[in-house]
């Protein structure tokens, strides 16, 4: 064989090595699918490697979680550990769940691994089972391990977890240090994004454990050692739970203790969760959360009327005395003591108090905020659809027609009050507003009409 038949060959087995090598690396992973994700499974021990949310979108593309989710186990003998690896798989697939079940048998000790997966959920039921059936305790450490494959700051918010003492710990990214170590027992730990998280609950007990969280090059990785013992002939279960999806706070609630801890409004979440929590049961009825906001409004317009009933009083006496101040202020213009005096008399003599009015306007102004925060931050407004164009409640409107609308409906409650700014001040507000989330334009449109209507028909 000469030289260049030699070099042919060569790149033929390279070739066919590579391509092998290619179809093992394909053939190594299994993917699942149910109502709401894709993921793509480890065949050899079950770690999951990616998910695909099909409900959700990032700039029309279906929403990935690039979270690495590693649950191992590992034997220790003297002090040396070694992973159990599974050498059968199984996989059930029925209307209710897809469970996945790999076995091993190992110097007469039974493994078992199982993947559940409900078909409308994102919540993961993992547990091992191990028949012990020597004549010795064996002990095991399960590794637990989060790890976030993405390198860009923009969708990693922050990492959180809460102890058995129910100490809620949140970092952010910039917050981590290279390595950091926590001598605790979970309750849960999270990777938290503004709309999805990735949780890990494991399973509770009274040994202490050790909390891993480590930075390599904005890379997080979240590793929580169980330590396990089993006893001669005895056979033991090992739960844990998962949950790779959207932070919808009624189902985080009944997932886990305190998980809506993560989900997080700033000074005003006190009074913001009550309220999402309305939004979602409203919407429970009428099946559309355009539909919830403007019920919602109503609802708080109805509760605060006797406020706004007094506003509305205050603006129409101060508008009322106005000829008298402008005579006040040309009969002493100057001097300034004298004027402010005569007003003083003026408001009391008509029984006006001006700071009750700014008092009235500034109990409102938390609800403004607080329904700002939830529409623009919570998940459930995500890809939520409302009428025609409105496509998504939590991104602004495209055809920008909802601004103008908002515009317009704030021009009629400036000019039903003989505002001199009936134009200007809409006008600013419609600018300003181009970029709002179509949600909050259909509040603040939703209250002015409201307000219109209550000012003109309404004594």
């Amino acid at each position: 064989m000469n030289f260049i038949n030699k070099i042919i060959v060569l790149i033929i087995i390279i070739l066919n090595t590579l391509t092998q090598a290619k179809i093992n690396y394909l053939n190594q992973f299994v993917y699942i699918k149910n109502n709401v994700l894709i993921s793509k499974i480890n065949k050899l021990n079950g770690n999951i490697n990616k998910i695909k949310l099909l409900k959700y979108k990032d700039n029309n593309i279906k929403k990935k979680i690039n979270n690495l989710i590693n649950i191992n186990i590992y034997k220790i003998d003297n002090n040396i550990k070694k992973k159990i690896d599974f050498k059968k798989k199984n996989i059930y697939i029925n209307k209710k769940y897809i469970k996945i079940i790999w076995k091993n048998n190992i110097n007469n000790i039974e493994y078992s691994k199982y993947i559940i997966l409900n078909k409308n959920s994102y919540k993961w039921n993992i547990y091992f089972k191990i028949k012990n059936k020597t004549n010795k305790t064996i002990y095991y450490k399960i590794y637990n391990k989060l790890i976030n494959k993405e390198s860009s700051k923009k969708n990693l918010n922050n990492i959180s977890f809460l102890n058995k003492n129910n100490k809620f710990n949140k970092y952010s990214i910039n917050e981590i240090k290279n390595s950091q170590i926590f001598q605790t027992n979970l309750n849960w730990t999270s990777i938290y994004e503004k709309y999805f998280s990735t949780i890990l609950i494991p399973q509770k007990n009274n040994t202490i454990n050790n909390l891993y969280i480590k930075k390599n090059n904005n890379k997080i990785v979240i590793k929580y050692i169980n330590n396990i013992n089993i006893k001669p002939n005895q056979n033991k279960k090992i739960n844990f739970k998962l949950w790779i999806g959207p932070n919808l706070i009624n189902k985080l609630n009944h997932l886990s203790k305190n998980l809506d801890l993560n989900i997080n409004y700033g000074k005003l979440t006190f009074i913001s969760k009550p309220i999402l929590k309305l939004l979602i049961y409203i919407n429970k009825l009428v099946k559309n959360f355009g539909y919830s906001i403007i019920i919602i409004t109503i609802i708080f317009k109805i509760l605060t009327y006797p406020l706004s009933r007094i506003q509305s009083q205050i603006i129409t006496k101060i508008k009322n005395i106005q000829p008298k101040i402008k005579k006040i202020k040309i009969k002493y213009k100057n001097n300034k003591e004298k004027i402010n005096k005569k007003i003083i008399y003026l408001y009391k003599k008509h029984k006006i108090n001006p700071i009750l009015g700014f008092i009235i306007i500034l109990i409102q102004i938390p609800i403004f905020i607080s329904i700002y925060n939830i529409i623009s931050q919570s998940v459930e407004f995500k890809n939520s659809k409302f009428l025609f164009w409105i496509k998504d409640l939590s991104t602004y409107d495209k055809y920008y027609i909802l601004p103008i609308i908002m515009g317009l409906s704030m021009m009629l409650v400036q000019k039903q009050n003989h505002n001199k700014n009936t134009f200007l001040t809409p006008l600013i507000f419609t600018i300003l507003s181009i970029y709002f989330p179509s949600g909050i334009l259909i509040y603040y449109t939703t209250n002015n009409l409201i307000t219109f209507i209550q000012q003109k028909y309404i004594p």
